[in-house]
């Protein structure tokens, strides 16, 4: 089953409802969306590389597009509860 994540200042939320409860905006204001299967994790992080911003839940993959990517920042971001 995946999940439907949105990055919103700083914050990740599952779904477009999460988001508008908590942030008060729709999903267009998001600054990143993803679709990722498994398990709800406790925290994201948000790789951005020039103006694009992802977001993922895999550090294995968050280095092997920083590996690809040298210039890119990550932070990590924590999820709405």
């Amino acid at each position: 089953m995946a999940r439907h994540l949105f990055l919103h200042n700083g914050i990740a939320y599952e779904g477009e409802l999460a988001l508008f409860k908590s942030a008060h905006v729709g999903a267009s204001s998001a600054q990143a969306e993803a679709d990722l299967p498994g398990l709800r994790p406790g925290f994201m992080y948000s790789v951005t590389d020039g103006a694009e911003t992802r977001i993922m839940d895999d550090e294995v993959a968050v280095h092997r597009y920083m590996f690809s990517h040298p210039g890119a920042t990550v932070t990590t971001v924590p999820m709405s509860h």
